[in-house]
């Protein structure tokens, strides 16, 4: 889910992955723990004044790391093939807003749930969802085949 809204010259964006069944599979778990300790990565490194490349670079780390240890990318005693198929179809995105001070940071955005745990605790107590719409699943593969 990609979230946005702009008033008064500010604006603010927020995106959750949330999986569809409500409960996340070992896969999907594995990357978006990747991406999720990637954000705290970054996270650590924002202070005023600080350069962005500093957060940007610690996210970028957790990244290269994650991916290696799945074998997503190559390094020395990964098969990058077998971990190709297992984590297919898989993304994650976690995105927030900040606002920086001198004390470090504060995360507006933060009464959207963002750990696996939360996100799977919130899809329990939901209702199901109706029915499927078949007239929009058609409409939407007219739209995309």
């Amino acid at each position: 889910m990609d979230m946005a809204a702009s008033y008064g010259g500010y604006s603010a964006d927020l995106t959750r992955t949330v999986p569809v069944n409500g409960r996340y599979s070992p896969e999907q778990r594995e990357i978006y723990q990747i991406v999720y300790d990637a954000q705290q990565a970054g996270e650590r490194q924002v202070k005023a004044g600080a350069p962005v490349k500093a957060s940007s670079d610690s996210a970028t780390a957790v990244i290269t790391a994650g991916l290696a240890r799945l074998g997503l990318i190559e390094s020395a005693d990964a098969k990058i093939a077998p971990a190709v198929r297992k984590y297919a179809n898989i993304g994650v995105r976690i995105e927030d807003d900040y606002i920086v001070t001198a004390a470090g940071f504060d995360r507006i955005t933060s009464g959207a749930p963002r750990e696996m745990d939360e996100i799977e605790r919130e899809m329990a107590v939901r209702a199901p969802l109706a029915g499927r719409d078949s007239a929009l699943i058609e409409a939407h593969k007219r739209i995309r085949p």
